[in-house]
């Protein structure tokens, strides 16, 4: 399926609104899209200051005037990217947003920003200029998970309900003029907000939209989004374009799936209980231990960089046998579709960017091959690739469990009879889940 396919049956029947590159305004599939009466916002830098001196009302309302938003007749406006309410220059930019609203050239274009709420707090120029001229914030909330449903539900609480409560006390009109915007980074080689291996996300994300749509808080809220697809795996998209059409499109205020936050089919993915839950068959004594590297959680990009995924599972290969680690995948659901992931570096030397000499063998289970792989992470479009230094292996695998318990085994020989890889050589493992994989449209 093509990326135009996947966006006419998966996403354009279930968002109203979408935010472009100034660049793609120019491709084919947007021209044929245009017509389809969704709105279309072009996004647009928002300068704060020139030559070290802060912008003025003038260099604001010329600066938003001339972006593509504005100047092109395809797209309905402007989303600044980003915070141009709390900029030192948020006074010029309110002022701006009053002129353009005022301006017969520019009356009906739209202006929408990305913003934190918490630092609009006392920005009343800015906040009403939004709220008069009938502008939108998109109010970023890029939530990681937890490790325990408790600790997310509260985390949910403070920084978004709480939050949300203060800032209507503060602007009582403001809701109406706010798009909840929640992160949805699953694309592994970019940001993860799905850091967790034994949470299922999506469930996460089910529980971020449901607060939305049942809290009073939110009474009139002015919609839903998502940042953003190139974050973001094809599942999550689809996920999340089915829980708009759940809450935002039919008004469902039930939960979106009966799936648990955690899943009960693989423990102990991230080795931060040592081999607990695994059976281990070293090659040699001493050649699989679990271990810490610090920063490897960083450099997966589990969000916000904390020491989560800095754990992780080493095997030194040897030239005798394989190393092999195993485990009981259990509760599944005989016919379901479900992922196996992990991640995968040399221990020793993440420099080198290549697939390394892993087996992952799935038992009592159909593999879907057309849908399985292993990618290099960081992912190109995050860096540079003739430039950076630290690679990684990502596994991702879709299977159809045949009964109610299957079986994972990972070893550092390709195949039986050869290691394929280098004697001596360190592999790092962690990232190991097993989720409910949320099925495609026949």
């Amino acid at each position: 399926m093509s990326r135009e396919e996947f966006t006419e049956k998966y996403v354009i029947p279930n968002v109203n609104t979408f935010v472009i590159a100034p660049s793609n305004v120019e491709m084919p599939s947007f021209k044929k899209w245009q017509s389809s009466g969704r709105r279309w916002l072009a996004g647009c830098l928002v300068p704060y200051e020139k030559d070290g001196k802060t912008y003025t009302a003038e260099q604001a309302y010329k600066h938003i005037s001339s972006t593509a938003g504005f100047t092109n007749r395809l797209v309905h406006g402007s989303m600044a990217d980003e915070d141009a309410g709390s900029y030192p220059a948020s006074a010029a930019y309110a002022e701006a947003i009053h002129k353009l609203r005022a301006s017969p050239e520019f009356k009906d274009k739209l202006f929408h920003s990305y913003e934190h709420i918490h630092a609009l707090m006392g920005q009343q120029a800015f906040m009403k200029a939004i709220i008069d001229t009938g502008s939108t914030i998109a109010w970023k909330r890029y939530l990681k998970t937890h490790t325990s449903e408790l600790a997310a539900r509260l985390f949910l609480q403070q920084k978004v309900v709480d939050m949300a409560r203060e800032f209507r006390d503060m602007y009582p009109r403001a809701m109406e003029h706010v798009a909840v915007c929640f992160g949805t980074f699953t694309a592994v080689g970019g940001h993860l907000l799905n850091s967790t291996p034994s949470v299922n996300y999506k469930v996460y994300l089910d529980t971020q939209y449901n607060a939305i749509a049942n809290d009073p808080v939110f009474w009139g809220t002015y919609g839903l989004m998502l940042y953003h697809s190139g974050y973001s795996d094809e599942e999550t998209i689809r996920w999340a374009c089915n829980l708009f059409r759940h809450y935002g499109i039919e008004g469902k205020t039930e939960p979106a799936t009966k799936n648990p936050y955690k899943s009960p089919h693989l423990t102990n993915g991230d080795f931060v209980d040592g081999t607990q839950g695994w059976e281990i068959t070293p090659a040699e004594q001493g050649s699989i231990r679990t271990t810490l590297k610090p920063g490897l959680g960083k450099l997966q990009e589990r969000m916000y960089w904390s020491p989560d995924g800095d754990i992780g599972l080493v095997m030194a290969r040897s030239a005798e046998k394989p190393n092999s680690i195993t485990q009981e995948i259990k509760n599944l659901e005989p016919g379901k579709l479900y992922t196996f992931r992990m991640m995968t570096c040399d221990y020793d030397d993440m420099s080198k960017k290549e697939k390394y000499a892993v087996r992952i063998e799935l038992e009592n289970v159909t593999m879907i091959p057309e849908r399985t792989f292993t990618c290099f992470a960081p992912l190109a479009g995050f860096i540079n690739p003739k430039t950076h230094k630290t690679w990684m292996n990502y596994h991702w695998y879709l299977f159809r469990a045949k009964g109610k318990s299957a079986r994972v085994t990972i070893t550092d020989w390709k195949a039986d009879a050869e290691p394929a890889g280098p004697v001596g050589q360190q592999l790092m493992f962690n990232f190991l889940q097993v989720h409910p994989y949320y099925p495609m449209e026949e």
